[in-house]
């Protein structure tokens, strides 16, 4: 756990922060590659993945804020410093989701194909971020109780509760830099794996997407739709095992947010995938493409 990646003076680079852009930068260069290959403008198509990002990082952040309102309300300046943690996934990919459909049509861009071409780089780029997740102790596991005199199972993990630099007038410990962001109840406990678990079933979601992407070519819009069918599955399991209540809950302990989020979204992304097998191939997608232009030739 390193919230801090690197200090010099006031200067203080977050490591949640830095990760999250390597994610982005991954994604949005994966996208001009599969741009390329599939013959569109390669570089129209970096340019929307990085808007697309940005929008999507804006709509996280919403969403977090909308829930969590109660305590932002009576601060809103925390608003901004997102570099605490504080981003639901489903708030931005929803958010970038819309953005990115409107951006299609208006740059007369295939709107099945850029899907398919966004889809595996989406989920690389957040197998990435939930690394950044870990450095800095957010969106952890739940406890798992161990028996006094019996040691944690090897695959917990244990969050150091670094001393306070501080109290409070109330007596409240102050936490400095590199206090995980967690409530101190889950310090020192050994915790499910949440965000290894994360990285690990986004990543087995990108391969199968990347393996996926030339035999369901013909018919564009089949790798999105299975990326709505495969997340909210893999994010049901591991809303079971985090422990992190920031991300609130419409049953206490029984339906969080993400929960609520999930099944209809499972629900829409299996209708849309049978959808798009059964459709005749030659009608998946309408024929028109956004070709990259030619380049002139420097010969006379």
């Amino acid at each position: 756990m390193h919230p801090i990646l690197l200090e010099i003076g006031k200067l203080k680079v977050h490591t949640f922060g830095f990760i999250v852009a390597i994610g982005v930068i991954i994604a949005a260069l994966l996208c001009r590659r599969e741009a390329r290959r599939r013959g569109l403008d390669a570089e129209l198509v970096l340019d929307l993945a990085v808007k697309t990002a940005l929008i999507g990082f804006l709509g996280s952040r919403m969403l977090f804020v909308a829930i969590n309102w109660d305590e932002y309300g009576r601060a809103p300046i925390e608003i901004l410093k997102f570099w605490k943690g504080g981003l639901v996934w489903y708030g931005g990919f929803i958010t970038a989701f819309f953005y990115a459909l409107r951006a299609f049509k208006r740059k007369q861009l295939p709107v099945g194909i850029c899907a398919d071409i966004f889809a595996p780089a989406v989920i690389l780029g957040l197998a990435i971020g939930r690394v950044g997740c870990l450095m800095a102790g957010d969106d952890h596991g739940k406890i798992v109780h161990v028996p006094p005199g019996q040691e944690a199972p090897w695959w917990t993990l244990t969050f150091p509760d670094p001393p306070p630099i501080g109290y409070t007038v109330e007596g409240h410990p102050v936490d400095g830099p590199t206090a995980p962001l967690m409530d101190r109840a889950f310090r020192g406990k050994p915790l499910w794996p949440a965000q290894p678990l994360m990285t690990l079933g986004d990543l087995a979601i990108f391969g199968i997407l990347w393996s996926l992407r030339k035999r369901l070519a013909p018919r564009p819009g089949a790798i999105a739709a299975l990326l709505l069918v495969l997340y909210p599955i893999k994010r049901l399991f591991i809303e079971q095992i985090r422990g992190d209540a920031a991300r609130k809950f419409l049953i206490p302990d029984v339906i969080s947010t993400s929960t609520a989020i999930s099944i209809p979204i499972l629900i829409i992304g299996i209708a849309a995938f049978l959808y798009i097998l059964k459709r005749p191939a030659a009608e998946a997608e309408p024929a028109k493409v956004a070709i990259a232009p030619a380049r002139k030739s420097k010969k006379p």
